[in-house]
């Protein structure tokens, strides 16, 4: 069963609907550097692996900076706050998808885990497992 594991440095990052540039009759993804940023650090990691073909298991952990009251001896465990998980892994799909083409379309993803937590080392890792 192949597995890779991406781990990306830095608080996580949520997905954003593209808007509507009037003035031009197109639309605007003002997250397109994130994206290619986020693709380049996946692809580097992803290296010469082989693209995933069937079913896929996702896991996604999402860990974020804690607010500055908090004691660093006494972090809170669970994230509570926006963003939620849906959009934060939305992003990561699409680039997978969309941008990289590791996996050849999102609806592969048959079983999704996430977990937001707090950590003083932010970051986020996603695993792809073929089932």
């Amino acid at each position: 069963m192949k597995s890779i594991k991406y781990v990306l440095p830095g608080n996580p990052i949520a997905w954003t609907r593209a808007v509507p540039n009037y003035g031009k009759h197109r639309m605007y993804d003002s997250q397109k550097n994130v994206r290619l940023i986020i693709g380049i650090e996946i692809q580097k990691q992803h290296g010469t692996a082989p693209n995933f073909e069937g079913a896929i298991a996702l896991e996604a952990y999402y860990y974020f900076t804690p607010p500055q009251r908090c004691n660093p001896d006494k972090l809170p465990e669970w994230h509570l706050t926006k963003p939620d998980t849906s959009n934060l892994t939305k992003l990561y799909e699409d680039i997978l998808s969309c941008d990289l083409g590791i996996i050849k379309n999102d609806s592969m993803i048959c079983k999704e885990y996430c977990e937001k937590r707090y950590s003083l080392e932010p970051k986020t890792i996603i695993i792809l497992t073929e089932l």
